[in-house]
């Protein structure tokens, strides 16, 4: 971790306390990051996790779900379920 973001989880309790924001998570659209972001999740235990997550890529479910999970967080996973093309399949737009 970077040392700006080391002081930016340093932080987070004082700007929350001071409403400088309501939340305070971390957000990751790649799955070479889950590494750091587990760490991250076990250590600093932010408020949420957001992470990509779908049938064709279910990564997430193997490690920064289920670390989130032990330190009692969400995980908000905001990619559909089913991949893109198969979905607009699904929805009668792909061929």
């Amino acid at each position: 971790m970077s040392a700006i973001r080391a002081r930016i989880w340093r932080y987070r309790a004082k700007w929350k306390s001071q409403g400088f924001c309501g939340y305070f998570g971390v957000a990751t659209s790649s799955g070479g990051d889950f590494d750091a972001v587990e760490a991250v999740v076990r250590r600093q235990k932010p408020d949420f996790l957001q992470v990509n997550y779908s049938l064709a890529d279910r990564a997430a479910e193997k490690r920064v779900i289920p670390a989130a999970a032990a330190v009692d967080r969400p995980a908000v996973c905001p990619q559909s379920a089913l991949p893109r093309a198969a979905g607009a399949k699904a929805a009668g737009m792909g061929r």
